[in-house]
């Protein structure tokens, strides 16, 4: 059975439907298979080091987890970290920080993450052919977190709470571009 047999309107699915496999490249061209997918792959992607290898990463900022600043790891591109070292080279780093402010704590620090995240995609959106993205702080020594610094303000004869909301330390992020042979 294959697994688009439930969806219906797509073509070869549904009761009777047989799967097809046919081969992107000839049997002896894997050198060039695998280059194309790997090209494919990479394009544009944020990745992150975990131990000894470099894996893909998609973004998980969210105001109600313990740590807001998140990444979750994806199988788009793994890499030991020394073959990313010698694949690619550092261009650049920029540091990521959001500021919000706000009467309600969860609204406060949802506009916060919203910040981070869109300077995080523009910077991806920004990135050339053979470039990515590298999250370089490390959990437990440098890694971003969100930092709120509550106040009360007297609004018309009544105590507010007004929440500010910073990310410290930076998220730093590295551009990174296939070494030029």
């Amino acid at each position: 059975m294959n697994y688009l047999s439930g969806i219906a309107g797509m073509p070869g699915t549904g009761q009777g439907a047989q799967s097809v496999s046919r081969p992107l490249f000839q049997p002896g061209d894997k050198a060039a298979a695998s280059e194309a997918i790997w090209r494919q792959r990479e394009a544009g992607v944020i990745l992150r080091k975990y131990g000894t290898k470099v894996q893909s990463v998609e973004p998980n900022f969210d105001s109600r987890a313990m740590n807001e600043v998140g990444f979750q790891r994806t199988e788009a591109l793994v890499l030991n970290a020394d073959e990313f070292d010698s694949k690619y080279e550092r261009l650049n780093a920029v540091e990521l920080t959001a500021h919000a402010e706000g009467s309600v704590q969860d609204e406060t620090e949802k506009a916060l993450l919203a910040a981070l995240r869109e300077q995080l995609e523009k910077i991806q959106s920004e990135l050339g052919n053979g470039q990515v993205l590298l999250i370089e702080n490390e959990q437990g020594k440098d890694y971003p977190k969100s930092r709120e610094k509550q106040s009360v303000l007297v609004v018309e004869g009544e105590n507010r709470l007004h929440f500010e909301r910073r990310i410290e330390p930076p998220l730093r992020v590295a551009v990174y571009a296939e070494k030029k042979s």
